[in-house]
């Protein structure tokens, strides 16, 4: 068995310029390794089904939530972390206004 932390893979000093920078777009480029530097459904024998579906329907509910809506996060509540089996925000209110 072998277990890994999503959070420190994704925050390698090796394999990033800026590890602990929001940069999403650090994995729009293939690296020699980029089968293995971003995981967010696992890998191997126990890869996670859903994959395409869970990432199609990210897909569509981000392209129609940002076509109706601008969101903006509430500045004056902090963002803070909560450990789950990935790390997520606690909360992470933001207002909405129409388009």
């Amino acid at each position: 068995m072998l277990v890994f932390s999503p959070y420190i893979l994704h925050r390698r000093a090796d394999q990033y310029p800026h590890p602990a920078r929001f940069d999403p777009a650090r994995w729009l480029t293939p690296t020699p390794d980029h089968r293995t530097s971003y995981l967010p459904f696992g890998a191997g024998a126990t890869r996670c089904i859903g994959e395409e579906f869970g990432l199609a329907e990210a897909t569509l509910i981000l392209a129609t939530t940002a076509a109706r809506w601008t969101l903006s996060p509430d500045p004056r509540t902090p963002v803070t972390p909560a450990a789950r089996a990935v790390l997520v925000p606690r909360a992470f209110p933001v207002h909405l206004s129409a388009r």
